[in-house]
């Protein structure tokens, strides 16, 4: 009952984690059980304050992250970016972030992270922050020293197309040990689709001749973030042209649906997208049963969660342990948001209203209605808050496939359990991969 306690009332899902560990008649006796140990319900009212309490008290995450919007330029015009959207590139005075904005962000979220972890992350994100590189080292010089004054732990990562990654560039980001997220979408015919230059010409012959020295050089530090489209969703085909190039790790994102931005996905579409997953679900695992692991660091985190057994009653940490930080110095919850200015929960010279900040906070999954017949509910933790709000726009219809998507992936994740744990798999490998990635 232990165990079928962290399933929170969800018999289904119990069930399935549970299949090819015990026989068939086993299951459903316990399935039976379950239900009449009154445990197979929704919380009561008291578990109910005491979850809410938990979420409300829950304002930071062991490890807070600071988001630089170091430049709301990019050398790109990508067709599907949620960053093209009205207000976030265009119309900016200020368009690229100067070295005091950067500086008083990172001592202010220092300050405030100090009595509450000792482990933040920094992370350069855009339009593209390698337009503004110079900030980008003295932001980094300042925070190192600065977090060194405090003895808190402190990491970088950078969020690029890569297209101006320079040995320079390179040397400083490996100097100081900062990671490095590529967005390239597989094979020339799939990223071309999307990611071109302001003329329409496709960019990924540049990216390759620019990142396979990086590759080279710095081969462990670099992560692919691929996003799928209805035209360009094999996901064992990606994997493996990222595999190819020399990419030790990669994941993906399905890519939202706007009618400004061409997506449209169908059942087809996902129908067949959702063949490609199972089928790289099933490749993969087996080359985890010999002892092969192709990076696919989306999947490991998924597979670490359901061997940890641990529901998710939030979505996410926006505005909790997740802070962006603007050029003209206003601050949002999440990335997704910027621009919108009713999203906004502050500047560094108004300071954060806290009555707006939580106002934005996601709500605990047992009082989103739209989540309660979800069967991957306490996995998910409630979908996309952001998506949420995008999808009070009249253009905006990709709510429905990014929990669609978020479904797909957890039922091949518990497929991929099942098969490790029916070929008696080492689970601690799987942390240790984690790891290592």
């Amino acid at each position: 009952l232990r165990f079928l306690e962290n399933y929170q009332g969800d018999s289904e899902a119990a069930a399935m984690s549970l299949k090819g560990e015990f026989a068939q008649e086993i299951i459903d006796t316990t399935k039976v059980n379950f239900q009449s140990s009154g445990l197979d319900r929704d919380y009561s009212s008291k578990e109910k304050i005491r979850i809410r309490e938990f979420c409300n008290g829950y304002t930071v995450s062991p490890e807070r992250h600071l988001l630089l919007n170091l430049s709301h330029s990019c050398n790109l015009k990508c067709r599907y970016c949620y960053a093209s959207k009205e207000g976030y590139l265009q119309n900016y005075a200020q368009p690229l972030m100067d070295v005091k904005i950067a500086k008083e962000g990172i001592s202010r979220f220092i300050l405030d992270s100090v009595d509450m972890v000792n482990k933040i992350q920094i992370i350069f994100f855009g339009g593209e922050p390698l337009m503004n590189f110079q900030v980008l080292r003295e932001a980094v010089n300042f925070a190192e020293q600065m977090a060194s004054e405090f003895s808190m732990e402190l990491s970088f990562s950078v969020t690029s197309n890569g297209l101006l990654l320079d040995p320079d560039k390179l040397n400083y980001l490996k100097e100081h040990q900062i990671n490095i997220i590529i967005s390239i979408d597989g094979d020339e015919a799939g990223h071309d689709k999307y990611r071109v230059f302001g003329d329409g010409t496709g960019s990924y012959i540049p990216l390759q001749e620019m990142i396979l020295p990086a590759l080279k050089e710095y081969h462990a530090g670099i992560l692919a973030k691929a996003t799928i489209t209805p035209e360009n969703c094999n996901i064992g085909k990606i994997g493996s042209n990222l595999e190819n190039l020399g990419f030790s790790d990669w994941c993906y994102e399905i890519g939202y649906q706007d009618d400004n931005n061409g997506i449209c996905w169908n059942k087809d579409s996902f129908d067949l997208y959702s063949e490609h997953l199972e089928n790289f679900i099933n490749i993969f695992g087996g080359e985890l049963l010999n002892g092969r692991n192709n990076g696919a660091s989306f999947i490991l985190g998924k597979l670490n969660k359901l061997i940890l057994r641990k529901p998710e009653f939030l979505p996410c940490l926006m505005g909790r342990g997740n802070m962006v930080l603007t050029p003209e110095g206003e601050i949002y919850p999440c990335q997704r948001l910027v621009g919108e200015k009713s999203s906004s929960i502050g500047s560094l010279s108004r300071g954060v209203n806290k009555v707006t900040a939580s106002d934005l906070y996601p709500e605990p999954v047992i009082d989103n209605i739209s989540c309660r017949s979800c069967w991957a509910r306490y996995l998910c933790g409630g979908g996309c808050p952001a998506s949420d709000i995008h999808s009070l726009r009249e253009n905006f219809h990709g709510n429905k496939w990014l929990c669609l998507d978020r479904q797909l992936q957890w039922r091949c994740t518990i497929q991929l359990y099942l098969m490790l744990k029916e070929n008696n798999y080492d689970f601690q490998k799987i942390k240790d991969l984690k790891n290592e990635l």
